[in-house]
C-alpha cells in the first residue's frame, strides 16, 4: 500500500480480520484535525495478496458514499454499509444507508472483490 501512495489505518481503529482475510484503510494526503482521513479507500487482502477496494472511488469524510460498517461475514464474504444523502439532508447527516455484500471469488491468478448485491437499509 505504502508504495501505491496509501498510508494504512485501521477502519474506526480496530482490526477487521477473519481466516485469510484482512481489510485495511488506506489514506492519501493528510488526516483531518481529528485524526480522520481526510480521502481514503478500504483495500481486501486475501492471503496476503490484494482482491479489491470496498468502493469503486476515493471517499471522503462527510461525503456522499463513505462507508461505516465493514465485516467479513464467511470464508468468502463481506459487507458494507454506505450513507447516501438525500436531497432535504443537511451536511452533517445523511438520512439513508445501503449496504453491499461482496463475494470473494478465488477461481484464477488472485483472489478478486466482486460486489453481489446493494440494498437501502433506510
Amino acid at each position: 500500500m505504502r508504495k501505491a501512495g496509501w498510508a494504512p489505518f485501521l477502519h474506526f481503529d480496530r482490526a477487521i480480520a477473519r481466516d485469510d482475510i484482512e481489510i485495511l484503510g488506506g489514506m492519501t494526503a493528510a488526516a483531518s484535525p481529528g485524526c480522520e482521513p481526510t480521502t481514503f479507500n478500504l483495500f481486501v487482502f486475501v492471503g496476503g495478496t490484494f482482491a479489491g477496494t470496498i468502493s469503486p472511488i476515493v471517499m471522503g469524510q462527510g461525503r456522499d458514499g463513505v462507508v461505516g460498517a465493514v465485516r467479513v461475514t464467511g470464508p468468502d464474504a463481506v459487507t458494507a454499509e454506505f450513507a447516501r444523502y438525500t436531497t432535504k439532508d443537511t451536511e452533517c447527516c445523511p438520512a439513508s444507508r445501503v449496504r453491499v455484500t461482496y463475494r470473494i471469488e478465488r477461481a484464477g491468478p488472485q483472489p478478486t472483490l466482486v460486489p453481489l448485491d446493494i440494498r437501502t437499509l433506510r
